[in-house]
């Protein structure tokens, strides 16, 4: 099995990096280091805390966090489509429900599934019609908790409720 990651982050301190640095760690422990490709929007910033983790690809460092530059966003969904031609992976991991929309593509692309996280906060504030596309058409959903993974299901994001993980 080969997964293609995609995520907005997986060197700082923050909980959706975190999160997506020990879901990595389990998926290359149970499937293989080189079956796990990895590109993270933000790169490195020398203030994280956590051991080093390995990318494919990263950007370019963010003090912020809050933002990245329309050349880092294009450069990343480049890469994406890249490595998914290279690779031809099974599964498009997103580790955001931001990137749902390019994980579709890149999944469709490559006739591959799309697997998404979602995290309470980014679901309650309000996501874009093509977010929820996304959402609805992602062949697995991967909840931080019941109350997300609920919340989901009762707004009609997905027929089905989430699995917790």
């Amino acid at each position: 099995m080969k997964v293609l990651n995609l995520t907005p982050g997986v060197f700082d301190k923050g909980g959706i990096s975190r999160y997506n640095r020990f879901q990595i760690r389990a998926l290359r422990e149970r499937y293989g280091q080189e079956a796990i490709r990895v590109l993270s929007k933000l790169g490195p910033d020398g203030e994280g805390f956590e051991d080093d983790i390995q990318v494919s690809w990263s950007g370019r460092p963010n003090p912020t966090l809050a933002t990245t530059s329309l050349a880092t966003r294009v450069a990343f969904a480049t890469q994406a489509l890249r490595f998914a031609i290279k690779d031809q992976p099974d599964i498009v991991l997103t580790g955001h429900v931001n990137l749902g929309p390019l994980g579709r593509i890149v999944a469709s692309l490559v006739q591959g599934l799309l697997v998404q996280n979602i995290y309470g906060t980014e679901l309650w504030t309000g996501l874009s019609g093509m977010r929820k596309k996304a959402l609805a058409s992602a062949d697995a959903v991967i909840s931080d908790c019941h109350n997300t993974a609920d919340y989901a299901q009762k707004m009609g994001l997905r027929k089905e409720t989430p699995d917790v993980v």
